[in-house]
């Protein structure tokens, strides 16, 4: 249950993220709950295929609590956009500690030594020691490193006129780029995961609305997201991924 599968997007959830804590595992346990497919739907318009899949996670605690994420998942021919969108429900009878992280994980041929990384936002504060010996690398990435530890960053965001905060990552070398968009209500935290080791050499992008230090920390510090009974919370964010001409 407290395992990290990686994989493109992995949702962090629902009851804890970041460091295990208050007898929650590592990221929580969404990732590990079966998913119920309901529905596929399939367009064709003009020469372009849209496709859309719909899931449902329950997470339950027997009696103490119920927490349901409803899923779509669309992505169209001829484009490089894919784009998550959840409805997350408390259908249990209390207040439930809610935070959600989406870690987006990119990784080769996108990701090698030269990749820069721009984040609409302000300050950025590292994690602990290990991470600020990496700052050089919040904005360019460096080279591999057996020795270099994961550093974890937080940004402080600005979002656009449309309440949409931003990230972008640009290789020139191999002539990709990959966007990130969010909205910044619902998700108004922004955390950067670097990996140089060899055998990882992995960046993470993380919209979330909490931190990673796990669910204590931010109960102490009065920021613990919570969803109280039958209220509804929408997020989401969408991935562009494109060459450069």
């Amino acid at each position: 249950m407290g395992a990290f599968g990686g994989g493109l997007v992995t949702t962090c959830g629902l009851r804890n993220v970041g460091s295990p804590s208050e007898g929650y595992p590592l990221h929580g346990a969404y990732s590990h709950q079966s998913a119920t497919l309901i529905g596929i739907e399939e367009r064709v318009i003009g020469d372009a295929r849209h496709v859309s899949i719909r899931t449902r996670v329950d997470e339950v605690l027997t009696s103490r609590g119920h927490l349901r994420l409803e899923r779509t998942i669309a992505a169209s021919s001829g484009s490089g956009v894919l784009t998550v969108d959840d409805v997350t429900t408390n259908l249990g009878p209390m207040v439930e500690a809610a935070p959600i992280l989406y870690h987006v994980n990119l990784g080769a041929p996108l990701i090698s030594p030269g990749a820069n990384v721009t984040v609409g936002a302000g300050l950025v504060e590292p994690r602990d020691q290990a991470s600020a010996a990496q700052l050089e690398h919040v904005s360019q990435f460096g080279p591999p490193d057996a020795l270099a530890p994961e550093a974890v960053f937080e940004h402080e965001l600005q979002a656009d006129e449309r309440g949409t905060a931003h990230a972008r990552v640009t290789n020139p070398g191999a002539r990709l780029a990959c966007h990130l968009s969010w909205p910044i209500a619902t998700l108004p935290r922004f955390h950067q995961w670097i990996r140089r080791s060899p055998g990882w050499y992995v960046l993470g992008l993380e919209p979330a609305n909490c931190s990673v230090q796990g669910r204590a920390h931010d109960r102490a510090a009065g920021r613990l997201p919570v969803l109280e009974v039958g209220e509804r919370r929408v997020t989401g964010l969408a991935i562009d991924v494109a060459g450069l001409g």
